[in-house]
C-alpha cells in the first residue's frame, strides 16, 4: 500500500555550516544528460523549514519554527491566510489537512483553501485518479473500515474493507471482511477476487506485488500469478520495468518476467529513476551507514563510480542531489555537476523548483526548461 504522505511537525535541527547568497545563472542545452542548465533562486532564502515541496504549484514552509505551516505559491508569497499544524501535498487537485492541532481529523482543501466537504476523516490518504481512501469509524468504539471518496466528496457506497490501496494504472486492490483480497476497477467492478494474499500493494507498470509471510511474488490486474512467489526480498513496485531484490544478504535487480538481469552484488541499492539508480559495493563504516553511493544504468553498469561525492541521493527530475565537505549541490545523469555544491541542505527537484539552504534559511531554485537561453 502506497504510505501516506502526511507531514507531521518535526524538529528541525539546523546544520553550523553556512553559505554566502548568490542567484546563479548557467545555461541548458535539450539534453539534460550532457548540458549546463538555466538556473536561479527564484525565491529567496526566508524559511525555517520546509514541509512540503512543489506539487501542483504549491509548496508547504514555515517561516518561524515555532509557527503551523504556510502553504506558498511560485512566487514564495502565502496562499491561504489559514496555517496548518499537519499537512498534505496537493493530487488531483485537493490537500488533507488537520481541522484541529492534535486531532488526527482531516479534511480536504482546494487550491483556493475552500474545504471539499464538512466532515472530517482520520488519517486520509492523498487523491489518486480521482479517489482518496478514507478511514470511517463504523461503530464509534474504534472499528474503523475503509472506503473511497470522489473529488465531489461523494463516498462510494459503505464502508466496508479492512484495507485499501490508492488507485493506481485504473486499479486498487482492497481486502474484504473475510481477509481475502480483491482488485476492483474505477466503476468499483472486481476484475479478480478471493486472493488469498496477506498484502496486496499498488499497481506499477501493469503487476503489483503481494505477499505470504516472507515470501513475494507479482500478480497482474486480473490476479493472475506472473511472477511466482520466491523467498528473495523484492522491492514494493518495478519501476522502469526492473524491481529491486534481496538474495543472500545482497541486492539486484529482476524484469518483469522474473529473471535477475542485474546481479545480486550490492550492499546497498535503490529503485531505478530518470535511467538511474544508486548503488554501493561497499561495507558500511563505523556507524552501520554506507555512504560510499555510486550509480548505474539499466545494464548494471557504473555511470558514476563510488567515491566521487561524498553523498548521492536518488535522481528527481533528470537531478540528482550530492555533496562534498559537507554541502550540496546537484549533478546531471552522466555525473556532472551542474549546480554547485555550495549549499547547507537541499530537496530534490519537484514542478522544476529545489529547496535549497543559504545561512540557516530555505529558499527555492528553479530550473530553466526551455533550453533557448539563461535566466
Amino acid at each position: 500500500m502506497k504510505r501516506n504522505t502526511l507531514i507531521f511537525a518535526i524538529a528541525f535541527v539546523a546544520l553550523t555550516f553556512s553559505a554566502q547568497a548568490q542567484t546563479l545563472v548557467g545555461y541548458r542545452s535539450p539534453n539534460p544528460g550532457t548540458g549546463n542548465i538555466g538556473y536561479k533562486m527564484a525565491i529567496e532564502p526566508q524559511f525555517d523549514y520546509i514541509a512540503l515541496d512543489f506539487s501542483e504549484g504549491m509548496a508547504c514552509v514555515r517561516f518561524k519554527m515555532n509557527e503551523f505551516h504556510t502553504y506558498i505559491d511560485t512566487t514564495g508569497k502565502p496562499v491561504f491566510d489559514k496555517k496548518y499544524v499537519n499537512v498534505g501535498p496537493f493530487s488531483n487537485g485537493y490537500a488533507a489537512v488537520e481541522v484541529e492541532p492534535g486531532s488526527a481529523n482531516y479534511s480536504f482543501i482546494d487550491h483556493k483553501g475552500k474545504p471539499l466537504t464538512d466532515q472530517t476523516y482520520r488519517m486520509p490518504h492523498d487523491f489518486s485518479e480521482g479517489y482518496a481512501v478514507i478511514k470511517v469509524d463504523v461503530s464509534g468504539g474504534g472499528h474503523y473500515r475503509y472506503n473511497y471518496m470522489d473529488s465531489e466528496g461523494k463516498l462510494v457506497g459503505e464502508p466496508r474493507f479492512l484495507a485499501a490501496n490508492n488507485f493506481s494504472e485504473g486499479h486498487a486492490a482492497v481486502q474484504g471482511s473475510n481477509k481475502n483480497w480483491m482488485v476492483l476497477n474505477k466503476r468499483f467492478v472486481a476484475s479478480a477476487s478471493n486472493l488469498p494474499y496477506e498484502e496486496i500493494n499498488e499497481f506499477h507498470e501493469g503487476l503489483a506485488r503481494v505477499r505470504i509471510g516472507e515470501r513475494y511474488g507479482f500478480i497482474d490486474t486480473l490476479g493472475n500469478l506472473k511472477i511466482p512467489m520466491t523467498d528473495d526480498y523484492c522491492d514494493y513496485s518495478f519501476s522502469e520495468g526492473l524491481c529491486l531484490i534481496k538474495r543472500a544478504g545482497r541486492f539486484g535487480y529482476m524484469d518483469m518476467t522474473g529473471k535477475v538481469v542485474i546481479p545480486c552484488r550490492f550492499t546497498y541499492a535503490e529503485a531505478f529513476s530518470c535511467s538511474r539508480a544508486v548503488v554501493s559495493e561497499s561495507a558500511p563504516d563505523e556507524s552501520g551507514m554506507i555512504t560510499e553511493r555510486g550509480v548505474i544504468d539499466h545494464n548494471g553498469k557504473f555511470v558514476i563510480e563510488e567515491k566521487k561525492f561524498d553523498f548521492i541521493e536518488t535522481f528527481s527530475e533528470d537531478y540528482a542531489i550530492v555533496s562534498k565537505d559537507g554541502k550540496k549541490g546537484f549533478i546531471n545523469v552522466n555525473g556532472k555537476v551542474v549546480i554547485p555544491m555550495i549549499y547547507e541542505n537541499a530537496r530534490p527537484f519537484h514542478e522544476g523548483y529545489a529547496a535549497v539552504r543559504v545561512d540557516r534559511k530555505w529558499g527555492f531554485l528553479k530550473l530553466d526548461r526551455t533550453g533557448e537561453k539563461p535566466f
